[in-house]
């Protein structure tokens, strides 16, 4: 397996369950699969892995009008 720039990712990859939560939202979840390297220092999640956590919005990168409470 390589990645997007051609290095190698080395090990193999893992099934993980993410969760996110805030005092306002419900827990939201999703299931991915995790490539494990020894070459990255970080872990990146895929877009559709922030759709689901609702860190974007799910029509990203498509600009979005948010009104604030109040006005």
């Amino acid at each position: 397996m390589h990645g997007a720039i051609k290095e190698d990712l080395g090990f193999g990859a893992i099934v993980l369950n993410v969760a996110t939560s805030t005092s306002d939202e419900p827990i939201r979840s999703t299931c991915l699969l995790c490539y494990v390297s020894n070459t990255m220092e970080k872990a990146f999640l895929c877009r559709e892995a922030l759709a689901s956590l609702g860190i974007i919005a799910k029509d990203f990168p498509k600009a979005t009008v948010v009104t604030p409470p109040g006005s």
